[in-house]
């Protein structure tokens, strides 16, 4: 704890020196700045949401560069309101919860295209995505996922990948603790209408403890063509990881391994005119490979599980200015298949795993999904509401019909200071683990019932040019809700519908750019954080929940960023969590123990050096060294140090 009240002293020091400096700078700088509109770049509607709307959080390329994080999983967990439970580093593997959820309940974008897993939601993080390629993150609440065609249940995460405007090259090399090695590199080419951008990334580790080794490599290609009033956007990418899973699944057998590869592919169609039109078509794979025994198997072991999921997605939305403002209608298709060894129906139609020829994908399940969604925006003075409803036809075993009404209300109570509040009905289904997946600690349940729920929401935001903040309070009650559940003392998790779920909570942000506050001084110091309390009630009685018991209760956010010499640039971020609930210790096989989640802090740090053409930097994770868990028996790793440096050419 030394270096962390180090660091702090040192801030407080630094404000106080400039406090009365700045005190006078505000007196003489009385300028209002209006709100203006954010873009949700790549979703079906183009729609324009304040700055106060149903953006939940953004991240941009500035923190993106500046952050300690080396994989979207780590730059995520900056963001107050999400959760990720990372059951290894660099990406391996992470569950994505927004204000309370579970991971099966939260969405997936790439450029507005749908990229969410139906297997599972521990596999919704596989993208191939370099960190270094994406321009921006976009938390997206449950009403603005509607808006785009996408019923989701807590909401949706928008990855948004660069566009770069010159053609250029870069590459760069890491290395690290636990013999950490890292490549990047990616090229683009723009000329007139026409640009491409490729990039990718490979890494490896032996890992922080036993059997937490990893590999990964990851490519991803897009091109643009764009005329004046027509945009065509075809975009792809593939991900292969293996890794140690220690403990992933269940801490009964945790020498476990896993070896996975995705990939996905798009193309998006823009035109544009007195009817605007937006259509896009997606597919995506992923293979899975997990093995209980990473080494010597028992007798009764008979092979590995295999797992081979495809989804199609297709959505069309027309956007017409009327007298009342912009009305989007459009439709949504999406099927989803699997092909594996243990989840779904067994199949006379068997097919032969690609990696083993003498094992068959001999269970087949599959589902469609589509419907339809309208949505009527009014402005008028200092008000503007959307209205809307989304009608989603399902079929698994039979046809169902749901229904999933929206609104949203925003109003301007100054130029830059908003109120704004939401309600609207979502929904899920089950996914095919919780459905099929058999084994000795876990059992499905093929007639689950999908989940539904209510959310509601209301907030205020202020914001201008040198500091923002917002606070925000919530409700959502889910009825049917899913999770694995177990007696106490009991050793098999049985998926099944909970019953009823009611979670309140609050949530507040804040920013300050000291060098736009004070403009004379020429501080170049910006300072953000965030804290989130949430309260959940279930009517679950005696039951063990696997996951939606132990929701994140408390987590805050702290960073500084800087510039003090020129080229020189200092990130220090602090977060501290406390999650609900318990799980079973099994360090000690013979006598396992009810813990409970422990309250921690965590502080990471990155110095770069930027000259025009070459950056160095240094970044280390965990800086206090922090030992800590955050899912059930799985350790994360402790204070982790990389270097590394980075070459740019603009070659035209």
């Amino acid at each position: 704890m030394n270096r962390l009240a180090g660091v702090g002293v040192l801030i407080l020091l630094l404000m106080n020196a400039m406090s009365s400096q700045v005190v006078a700078q505000i007196q003489r700088d009385t300028s209002k700045v209006q709100l203006h509109p954010v873009t949700i770049r790549g979703d079906k509607n183009s729609v324009f949401f304040t700055e106060s709307g149903l953006v939940l959080y953004i991240i941009d390329s500035k923190e993106i560069t500046s952050s300690p994080a080396t994989h979207l999983n780590d730059l995520l967990n900056q963001i107050p309101g999400l959760d990720l439970r990372q059951r290894g580093p660099a990406g391996i593997q992470a569950d994505l919860n927004v204000r309370g959820s579970t991971a099966e309940q939260v969405g997936l974008l790439v450029n507005g295209v749908d990229v969410t897993d139906a297997q599972t939601g521990h596999f919704n993080l596989d993208l191939a995505i370099p960190l270094q390629m994406i321009e921006r993150i976009e938390v997206l609440s449950g009403t603005a996922a509607r808006l785009a065609g996408l019923p989701m249940m807590a909401g949706a995460v928008n990855i948004i990948t660069k566009d770069p405007q010159k053609s250029a090259l870069l590459a760069g090399y890491s290395t690290g603790s636990f013999k950490y090695h890292a490549l990047q590199g990616e090229i683009s080419y723009r000329t007139g209408m026409f640009s491409q951008y490729l990039g990718g990334e490979w890494q490896q580790a032996n890992g922080y403890m036993n059997n937490t080794d990893f590999k990964k490599s990851s490519l991803f290609y897009q091109t643009r063509i764009e005329t004046d009033h027509t945009k065509i956007h075809f975009q792809a990418g593939w991900e292969h990881k293996a890794f140690g899973a220690n403990a992933f699944y269940t801490p009964v057998y945790p020498n476990q391994f896993e070896e996975i590869s995705s990939s996905f592919s798009s193309v998006q169609l823009r035109h544009e005119g007195r009817i605007t039109m937006n259509a896009d078509f997606a597919y995506r794979t992923h293979t899975d490979r997990f093995e209980l025994f990473r080494d010597q198997a028992p007798q009764w072991y008979k092979h590995h599980n295999y797992h081979f999921t495809q989804a199609v997605t297709a959505h069309t939305n027309f956007r017409w200015e009327n007298r009342l403002g912009p009305l989007n209608a459009g439709i949504h298709f999406r099927h989803d298949w699997i092909w594996s060894t243990v989840l779904g129906e067994p199949t006379d139609n068997a097919k032969p795993v690609v990696e083993e020829a003498d094992i068959l994908y001999d269970h087949f399940a599959g589902r469609s999904q589509g419907g339809f969604s309208t949505n009527q925006h009014v402005h008028h003075g200092r008000w503007s509401l959307d209205a809307g409803v989304t009608m989603n036809l399902y079929h698994s075993q039979r046809f169902r019909l749901q229904w999933f009404p929206g609104i949203s209300f925003e109003y301007l109570l100054h130029p830059n200071f908003s109120w704004t509040t939401q309600f609207e009905r979502s929904f899920r289904l089950p996914n095919f683990t919780e459905m099929y997946y058999q084994s000795l600690t876990h059992e499905g349940d093929a007639g689950l019932q999908p989940e539904a729920g209510w959310q509601f929401e209301t907030g205020i935001r202020r914001n201008n040019r040198f500091a923002g903040w917002k606070a925000v309070t919530f409700y959502r009650f889910q009825s049917e809700s899913l999770d694995w559940i177990r007696l106490p003392g009991e050793s098999v998790w049985h998926a099944a519908n909970l019953g009823e779920m009611k979670t309140w909570g609050a949530e507040g942000s804040f920013l300050l750019r000291l060098k736009q506050l004070a403009p004379k001084m020429n501080i170049p110091l910006i300072f953000q954080g965030g804290i989130q309390y949430l309260y959940q009630i279930s009517n679950t009685g005696k039951y063990e929940s696997k996951y939606l018991h132990d929701y994140l209760k408390l987590k805050w956010n702290l960073q500084m960023r800087s510039e003090l010499i020129r080229g020189f640039r200092l990130t220090v971020q602090f977060r501290g969590q406390k999650r609900a609930g318990t799980y079973t210790d099994y360090s000690i096989p013979d006598a396992p123990l009810t813990v409970v989640y422990p309250y921690f802090i965590l502080t990471d740090l990155k110095c770069a050096k930027v000259f025009k053409w070459l950056t160095f930097f240094v970044e280390c994770t965990n800086l206090e060294n922090v030992r800590y868990i955050d899912l059930g028996n799985i350790p994360q790793p402790g204070r982790w140090l990389r270097v590394g440096i980075a070459v740019f050419s603009s070659y035209f």
